[in-house]
This record gives C-alpha cells, sequence and structure tokens, in this order.
C-alpha cells in the first residue's frame, strides 16, 4: 500500500515519532512518503494559524 505521512513538528519530536511510524510500516511492506511541513517566517509555540 502507497502511505503519506505529512507533518508539522516544531520542536522535532512529532517528526521523530512520524520517523519511527515510516520505518515500522516500510518494514512491513508498504511504500511511505514522509513529507514535513515547514512554515514561513516565525512561529510562536502554542500558535494555531501557522
Amino acid at each position: 500500500m502507497d502511505l503519506g505521512i505529512i507533518i508539522y513538528s516544531q520542536t522535532s519530536h512529532t517528526y521523530s515519532v512520524a520517523q519511527m511510524l515510516q520505518d515500522k510500516l516500510s518494514s512491513q511492506g508498504h511504500a511511505v512518503n514522509l513529507e514535513r511541513v515547514v512554515p514561513e517566517g516565525k512561529v510562536n509555540p502554542g500558535e494555531k494559524l501557522i
């Protein structure tokens, strides 16, 4: 199965979890594409609209 994971991670913790998920799914034979959303400009912690 082809899967896509699209995430935003300010501190990289969420990104590291997504990488572990990608590795696990890949080891089960799935094609996984991990894309990280990177905002333009400064984002304040807790901000909802980025």
